[in-house]
């Protein structure tokens, strides 16, 4: 009993990394996509503010991304998550689904963008190094990560938080509505303020 509470303990905290992600992912989306926005901002001073928003939220998705995906033991984590699941159920359709979310997971943890974008983290937001254990390792340079990784790994681990949420706590949630309403909310705060900007 008390590892099923550790374990809805650590959903909850990987639903509320999700929540923070969506935030920051979905205020950003408009500007950095958004075209027509972006053109309001071509050369003004403004646009300065604009790119420092950008950075701001990019750096904190790529957190909130990557702390999902720790796997240090001690973590509230998916994989975390994952390792503390029991392996085997009687019933045939939710153990195909446990299986089915292991090899996702699994898949996931193993992705060169994932791998990437957490030695970029580690590199230029959760230390100040010269040169990350991989850039030591297999000599390789660690490249600034590109938007599209980042909003494909957060599509990603969305459908994979919800599928987790719905094996280890057996309860739902809709991320792609939530991700609607927080599009909703970003694009009525860009477009509500935007007329002319200096």
């Amino acid at each position: 009993m008390a590892e099923e509470v550790r374990i809805v303990v650590d959903i909850d905290r990987i639903l509320a990394d999700l929540e923070t992600c969506t935030q920051a992912m979905e205020t950003m989306r408009p500007i950095v996509s958004d075209g027509t926005l972006l053109k309001k901002f071509d050369r003004n001073y403004s646009a300065n503010v604009v790119i420092c928003l950008q950075d701001i939220l990019r750096d904190h998705a790529i957190m909130t991304l990557c702390r999902m995906w720790d796997t240090d033991k001690d973590t509230q984590s998916i994989p975390s998550v994952m390792c503390s699941l029991p392996s085997k159920d009687s019933n045939k359709a939710s153990h195909q689904k446990h299986d089915q979310v292991v090899r996702v997971v699994n898949m996931m943890s193993k992705s060169a963008r994932l791998k990437q974008l957490r030695n970029w983290r580690d590199k230029y937001l959760g230390h100040a190094l010269k040169t990350t254990r991989l850039e030591k390792s297999k000599g390789t340079n660690i490249v600034d990560p590109i938007w599209d990784d980042i909003f494909v790994l957060y599509r990603r681990t969305g459908v994979v938080v919800e599928a987790l949420t719905a094996v280890a706590a057996d309860c739902s949630i809709d991320h792609i509505e939530n991700r609607g309403y927080r599009a909703r909310d970003a694009e009525a705060f860009w477009g509500s303020f935007i007329n002319q900007p200096k």
